[in-house]
């Protein structure tokens, strides 16, 4: 985990008290956990994450995120049911690495027991970790600067959390292959290139979204 972590640019390592900035004594320098977890197929599963509420007053506009709600999850698979389309989820690993940090407000951590080079090595924390009141909203931010690189809209005075595309656009890839914004997202497959499903089923059909 520490390893991956690293090589995704997750820390500053190899730096010491003196290296904090001016306004930000030792005392708001964070800890960390380890959290373990065993998965239904039997798979062992440790994540890293920061102690986020040992943070010194985040803002108040970093402590919450968007989430889809459900009327918007009903409507979303009604008119899919009705227009016979098929549904296409995806999933995001390490999502909140996905995130960028708040350059003008900088996290620091000492570096996990057991990995410190020295006594008392502190990391900057580069991206959003697990455990931080700040992961939830930087990943919303980056998903949606993500949906509007595509070409997809916000539902005026609606869900932040639904996103539509105009009709006669360029398809989602074809917007990617010039966007640099998208270039560090994998997209999921369009529905047309997915396996066509039976009528019968109690899913929805092959049609594309």
């Amino acid at each position: 985990e520490i390893d991956d972590l690293s090589l995704l640019g997750a820390f500053r390592k190899g730096l010491t008290a003196a290296d904090l900035p001016n306004d930000i004594p030792l005392k708001d320098v964070i800890r960390s956990l380890w959290v373990y977890d065993v998965k239904v197929d039997g798979r062992k599963r440790a994540r890293f994450a920061a102690r986020g509420d040992m943070e010194n007053n985040p803002p108040d506009n970093d402590r919450f995120s968007p989430v889809l709600q459900m009327r918007s999850a009903r409507v979303v698979i009604a008119v899919a049911a009705q227009l016979n389309m098929q549904l296409v989820t995806l999933d995001f690993p390490k999502a909140f690495l996905l995130g960028k940090m708040d350059a003008a407000r900088p996290i620091f951590m000492y570096a996990p027991h057991g990995f410190a080079k020295f006594p008392g090595e502190i990391y900057e924390i580069l991206l959003p970790l697990y455990g931080l009141t700040v992961s939830s909203r930087r990943f919303y931010e980056s998903l949606s600067e993500f949906m509007r690189a595509l070409g997809f809209q916000h539902f005026a005075g609606g869900d932040p959390c639904l996103f539509r595309r105009p009709r006669n656009m360029p398809t989602s890839k074809e917007i990617a292959a010039n966007n640099r914004a998208a270039q560090k997202w994998k997209l999921p497959p369009r529905p047309s290139e997915a396996p066509p499903m039976s009528p019968k089923s109690s899913r929805s059909g092959p049609a594309p979204t």
